[in-house]
Parts: structure tokens; sequence; C-alpha cells
């Protein structure tokens, strides 16, 4: 088979494919770096019995990102302006991205959020002190739904898809987009800014699923 007819065989099977998840449309949104924290880190960091203040909801149900921000500080750099997300979890998370690791000066794993086990380290900074935590992560790039959303695109937890992008400059795709399911979430292809630079594309421009992958 010819390069050509490879490369045209490609398209008729992703566009097959589209017509089968019904031209399902996604949301995207693009996760710049933020960080999770708990709620001895946060009192750590900001003092005792301190509370995060709400700068927006976020559509995943009782989550929002905060008014509060710290400063990542690693081998190589640091970051100022680092956005809090609400409410405390159990175990400290920082989420950034490829470019982000390489201006730190650490090396950091792809990961699915809370799967943290020998995560590197990081210095964190907050107007009342500072702390030491591991839990620094590149997110994998994933789609949060709810039940009702995954029936609608005939998708299930933990499934892996991949997601078509018209940017505003250029056209791309995406695979090994890892689906979340939870009563809580809502429909929302999230990528970090590596990734949404490389597609052209902007929070609140959208994605069409255009296949699964195989080996689900």
């Amino acid at each position: 088979m010819t390069e050509a007819k490879e490369m045209e065989t490609l398209l008729d099977s992703i566009e097959a494919n589209a017509a089968r998840a019904n031209g399902a449309v996604i949301p995207v949104a693009v996760s710049a770096r933020h960080a999770h924290l708990s709620k001895d880190t946060l009192e750590r960091l900001f003092g005792k019995d301190y509370e995060l203040h709400v700068h927006q909801p976020l559509p995943q149900r009782g989550q929002f990102s905060a008014e509060e921000t710290v400063t990542l500080i690693g081998p190589h750099g640091r970051m100022d302006g680092v956005r809090l997300m609400g409410p405390p979890r159990q175990h400290d998370q920082v989420e950034i991205s490829r470019s982000d690791a390489v201006r730190l000066g650490i090396d950091v794993p792809l990961r699915q959020s809370g799967d943290l086990a020998s995560t590197p380290r990081i210095t964190v900074l907050g107007p009342k002190g500072g702390a030491v935590i591991d839990g620094v992560i590149c997110a994998r790039r994933h789609i949060h739904c709810n039940e009702q959303e995954a029936r609608r695109l005939d998708i299930v937890d933990g499934q892996v898809v991949r997601v078509k992008l018209s940017g505003h400059a250029r056209d791309a795709i995406f695979g090994d987009i890892v689906v979340r399911v939870a009563p809580e979430f809502s429909l929302q292809l999230h990528l970090d800014t590596d990734e949404a630079n490389a597609a052209g594309v902007v929070s609140g421009d959208c994605g069409t699923l255009c296949s699964i992958e195989d080996g689900f």
C-alpha cells in the first residue's frame, strides 16, 4: 500500500469513527500550571486555619480556582503566581507542563491526577512560609464527563480515545486521552498549555471525538 493510500485509509477510518460518535463535540479547557494543596501545606504557606477564596467556580462541581497563588522553586528556576485550586485535597499535587519542567530543572512524569507515587519534590512558597512537597506531575490529557454524557458519547470510564481539534491556525488529532467519568463532572477535554499551543486551540474551542484507540 502506498503512503498516499495509507493516509486515505486513515482519514476514512477517522471519519467513520466520527460518524459512530455522532459527531460528538467536546469543549476544550486549557489547564495552565496550578497546584492542589493539602490543608496542612496550605496552613504552612498561609497561616493556621486559612481558607481559600473563590476566584472562579470550575465546571467540575464543587471545585474552583482560588484567588491565592504560590511560587514554585526548582533547581534551575522559579515560577511566581501559580494559582491554587480548591478545595484542599488529602495530598499535595502540582500540575505543570513539560516546558515548565525544563524551566524549573526537574524531571516530571506524565501521570493521571492522583497517581503520585515516586514523584519529584519541589519547594513551594506562600506569604507566611514555605514547604518542600512531592506530587509534581505533567497531567495526562483527559476527558471529564458524567454518566449521562458518557452514554451519549458511547464511552466508559478508563477508556482511551482520540479527539480531532480544529485550531485557529492548524488541525491536530490527539490520542492517548483517558476518559474519566464521575457524577460531579461536566463534559470537557483538558489539555495543558504545551498541547493547546501545538494545536492552536484555546479554552472555549471544541474538539470532535473521532475514534476509540486500539487495545481498550
